[in-house]
């Protein structure tokens, strides 16, 4: 049976396992409907804020490039450092239905 992709919108095979044309991580659910698994988790992003938030790893992380590239522009001010300590502290706190409706959006 022949499933289309979320992502895309490529026909994918049900069973399969990842798109052959956006090369998305696939699963199954219910035998009917295919979902992405690809997740970005908040306490992985509040530890990439932390510790590498200075250069904007979090950012990249959270697909969010163009900020990325802003944070390593301006990484020798420290304010990006400080931004980031600070955004870790926002993801700890934020709730995990929040965090997903911001950044896990597919």
């Amino acid at each position: 049976m022949i499933k289309k992709c979320p992502k895309c919108g490529a026909s994918v095979l049900e069973n399969s396992t990842i798109c052959s044309n956006c090369f998305q991580y696939l699963k199954t659910v219910n035998n009917s409907t295919i979902k992405t698994f690809n997740k970005k988790s908040k306490f992985i992003a509040a530890f990439l804020a932390f510790f590498f938030g200075g250069i904007g790893f979090h950012k990249f992380y959270l697909r969010k490039p163009i900020e990325a590239i802003f944070y390593i522009l301006f990484c020798w001010t420290f304010i990006p450092a400080f931004i980031g300590a600070v955004e870790s502290v926002i993801y700890l706190f934020m709730t995990t239905e929040e965090f997903d409706k911001r950044f896990n959006n597919q």
